[in-house]
């Protein structure tokens, strides 16, 4: 079998794998569950691996991790964004209690 053949299959796999998660953030806007540490870790290794695609002209990489990188960076920044939300929540609640 081609090369280029197995890497568009292994591409489709593992985007088919990344899209229920994303949708599901996306929708729910719920991320407790998910790992900060985790969405970093992967972004940054899909933004790793497109670098690497682009040095190596692989069309099929750049393509498959680019959106790969962008589909988790969305899964990060509902992340980031909530954390910060409730961060915020409670440290205004703590600094300015209401009075009853």
């Amino acid at each position: 079998m081609n090369g280029e053949i197995i890497a568009a299959i292994a591409t489709v796999i593992i985007l088919s794998s990344t899209f229920p998660q994303v949708y599901k953030t996306v929708k729910t806007r719920k991320t407790d569950d998910i790992s900060l540490n985790f969405l970093s870790i992967c972004v940054a290794g899909q933004l790793v691996w497109t670098l690497y695609a682009i040095n190596e002209s692989l069309l099929i990489f750049i393509i498959g991790e680019g959106l790969d990188a962008a589909l988790w960076g969305v899964v990060l920044f509902i992340k980031i964004y909530n954390d910060i939300g409730e961060s915020v929540a409670r440290y205004a609640v703590s600094e300015y209690p209401r009075i009853v």
